[in-house]
């Protein structure tokens, strides 16, 4: 990723977690399928995200392999018993925002949120 600091990486790569229990992966496969084939109530059975009753904020970004901007359109609908739900697309980003190099971006938008969903 041209916007992830080498070092950073160097440091992820040697420090976590290589291996996952059999019972995240299942569910982890379960979820990415649902996903794949567009299951809205099978996610919401696995993740239960239906029953969050606040505002939703989601970041996506456009160079995450798991969970790209792409995905924004039908983010929301994960949502379902949210009041509002916010699916923000960040530029020149990955799936761990706080690793790459437009962090900042992410943080502001996430400020930018906060301050009109607190004040609204």
């Amino acid at each position: 990723m041209a916007n992830a600091d080498p070092s950073v990486i160097a440091v992820d790569n040697a420090n976590l977690a290589d291996t996952f229990t059999r019972g995240f992966l299942a569910d982890a496969v379960a979820v990415f399928t649902a996903r794949a084939l567009g299951d809205i109530a099978q996610i919401q059975a696995l993740t239960r995200v239906d029953r969050i009753g606040v505002p939703v904020f989601v970041q996506l970004a456009d160079n995450d392999a798991l969970f790209p901007a792409s995905y924004a359109a039908a983010e929301a609908q994960f949502y379902s018993g949210a009041p509002a739900v916010t699916v923000d697309a960040l530029a020149s980003s990955g799936h761990s925002f706080n690793l790459h190099t437009a962090r900042q971006a992410s943080w502001q938008h996430i400020a930018a949120w906060l301050q009109r969903t607190l004040d609204g």
